[in-house]
């Protein structure tokens, strides 16, 4: 690959962090193999610039289902998907600091 030319996604290490650094419209997939059925997962992030869009798809579920968390600037909403039908489930309207 041209050295001028990034892979949508890397993971880069910034304070003693691993990150994974990403840029425009892109995604990252991860894909859990076995019987998961009480699992839970730690997040942080920091926001540059733009906004966060985090998908978790329910693959056993008849038709397409997710939940998604969207976390920008003006606040933090998780909603559900169940075929075309949206749910919000909460959220919280608290303005976050870019670059934090």
């Amino acid at each position: 690959m041209p050295k001028d030319i990034r892979p949508p996604w890397s993971i880069i290490t910034e304070d003693g962090n691993r990150v994974l650094n990403g840029e425009d419209h892109l995604w990252a997939r991860f894909i859990a193999g076995g019987d998961w059925d009480n699992y839970s997962f730690r997040l942080k992030v920091k926001l540059i610039k733009g906004t966060v869009h985090l998908n978790y798809r329910l693959s056993q579920v008849k038709g397409f289902s997710r939940y998604f968390i969207d976390f920008h600037t003006g606040g933090l909403y998780l909603s559900k998907q169940v075929g075309d039908h949206f749910t919000d489930l909460t959220e919280v309207s608290t303005s976050y600091k870019l670059n934090v």
